[in-house]
């Protein structure tokens, strides 16, 4: 579920995606391409300038994101990542719509498996920065957030499952359902439980008063979701 949003919901583990534009790792990425598709010297021909428009394409989608670390104010929101989300999507629709004459449809779905794992990393990346920022922001010691992450990715899993449940796609790049008043409501109610479920488990973890910063980060991060929600919405 991870897959559709990230509140973390909101880069990349460490260093190695911050410089994924260096020349080395670029050509790294692409040798575990050409071994895991088991390419021919003719398609490893026809690949390479595909291959390297995509991973350079893919680098400067996350630099302009700037979530690597690099300026902590800019946080990951909902709307970062929906817009994160489908320039990422259409970078591998492109590629992908490049290799098919190429490709053979088994070298094809490893190709696509090895972007879902691409998409996994950056994913797991992200929610390691969103349980750094707010550790930072709520001064919390590392112990606390090592405890923080698990409880975090298990938040926006049910996250994740609420809005499936409802028909919500909120990181997709379609049109988001549009929800009548009773239906909102409904949502309302079972992202609430979500929350209250999350701030059970965490009251274990942090003090009194980081666990109430913590509830009134959802807060904002609740209303802005509802906001996006409810601008679908049917009267």
């Amino acid at each position: 579920m991870m897959g559709k949003l990230l509140f973390i919901t909101m880069l990349l583990t460490g260093a190695s995606w911050a410089n994924a534009q260096d020349a080395a790792q670029l050509e790294a990425r692409m040798e575990e391409t050409r071994s895991r598709l088991n390419l021919t010297e003719d398609q490893i021909t026809q690949l390479k300038p595909i291959l390297e428009a995509h991973f350079e394409a893919q680098t400067a989608i996350l630099s302009k994101y700037d979530l690597g670390g690099q300026n902590r104010e800019n946080r990951p929101d909902i709307e970062t990542l929906r817009a994160l989300r489908r320039e990422l999507d259409e970078n591998k629709t492109k590629t992908a719509t490049s290799l098919k004459g190429i490709l053979s449809s088994a070298q094809m779905a490893e190709f696509e498996e090895i972007q879902t794992e691409r998409k996994q990393q950056i994913q797991e990346g992200l929610l390691s920065k969103w349980a750094e920022d707010i550790g930072a922001k709520l001064g919390l010691t590392s112990e606390q957030v090592g405890q923080l992450t698990p409880v975090l990715k298990e938040h926006m899993d049910a996250q994740m499952a609420v809005l499936e449940k409802h028909g919500i796609d909120i990181g997709g790049s379609g049109e988001r359902k549009r929800l009548r008043f009773r239906a909102l409501r409904a949502l309302r109610n079972d992202l609430d439980e979500v929350s209250e479920n999350t701030s059970k488990r965490l009251s274990g973890i942090l003090s009194e008063a980081q666990l109430n910063q913590f509830e009134q980060m959802q807060q904002a991060q609740r209303e802005q979701l509802r906001e996006i929600i409810r601008s679908g919405a049917q009267d």
